[in-house]
């Protein structure tokens, strides 16, 4: 599935292309990210502030909600406790939300604008350690990662706006390898940073351009299965897949409105299959591929 020199990914058909544009249970408007729970479950937010559950053929689970309050804006990220429950990412309040697989609001953290350990500005993504530590991303006000233990104390923070090494430009998302790193869309600084789970940097992943590797915006990552890295960019309307040292093994979209291509993609998830489910925002729908 790679070329090498190619801008886009080749016309593969996708397997899987489901969704329609509405407010409806079942359907959705303009989906932002998705996480999948454990049994393959998949779970969307999109811009109504709804979280839907579909099975990973696209079937409706029955299962809806929203946040309590959406005046300020939407829910930008998703993510799934180690025992099932989902992380709502309430971002324009500031807080993170986790709650049962059916709805039910289990317990909150942050809630508080501010720069103050604990308090929080946009938050982006958030995800859990099998030891129960939070981390949590924002950009905006803040460019940092919050690491919280269970109980929602601050053990570590890292992270300011900028270039270099634990500087950050717009981070978008946050991913756990199977090799206990970190894994950060830097999406305005076109790139991966990669930072052991105490904020210590290790490496960066891809550059600023349009061949296998580099990046134009890179929106969310996700760690497959199999322990492959996956990016979805916003900029380029693509998937790219890589090792977790960034080596480009496969690449896949364009922009467009047909089966096969993009149109500013947010988000990916992947099931425990190895199959990539591409949150393909501005068509409002979902399309599943092998890379």
């Amino acid at each position: 599935m790679l070329a090498a020199g190619c801008r886009t990914g080749p016309a593969v058909e996708p397997e899987l292309v489901w969704g329609r544009r509405g407010v409806s249970p079942g359907s959705f408007f303009k989906p932002r990210a998705a996480v999948f729970l454990p049994g393959d479950i998949l779970y969307l937010v999109d811009f109504t502030a709804r979280i839907q559950a579909f099975d990973a053929d696209g079937r409706f689970q029955d299962i809806c909600w929203s946040t309590p309050e959406y005046r300020n804006g939407r829910p930008s990220g998703l993510g799934v406790t180690q025992s099932g429950n989902v992380i709502v990412c309430d971002s324009h309040y500031h807080t993170i939300r986790v709650y049962d697989p059916g709805g039910k609001e289990l317990y909150t953290r942050g809630g508080n604008p501010g720069n103050d350990p604990g308090q929080f500005g946009y938050v982006s993504d958030c995800i859990e350690d099998a030891e129960g530590y939070l981390y949590i991303s924002e950009f905006g006000a803040n460019e940092r990662i919050t690491k919280m233990d269970a109980a929602g104390n601050v053990v570590a923070t890292w992270g300011e706006p900028g270039l270099g090494p634990r500087q950050f430009n717009h981070i978008r998302a946050l991913a756990l390898g199977k090799d206990g790193l970190i894994y950060v869309a830097d999406a305005c600084n076109h790139r991966i940073q990669v930072y052991d789970r105490q904020g210590k940097w290790q490496a960066d992943i891809g550059r600023y351009g349009d061949e296998p590797g580099q990046f134009m915006y890179p929106y969310d990552v996700a760690i497959g299965p199999a322990g492959d890295l996956f990016v979805v960019e916003l900029g380029h309307h693509r998937v790219q897949k890589l090792s977790l040292s960034g080596q480009p093994r496969a690449m896949w979209g364009g922009s467009g409105r047909e089966r096969g291509k993009l149109f500013n993609p947010w988000a990916l998830a992947v099931d425990s299959k190895n199959r990539v489910h591409v949150i393909d925002s501005e068509n409002h729908r979902v399309q599943r591929i092998r890379m």
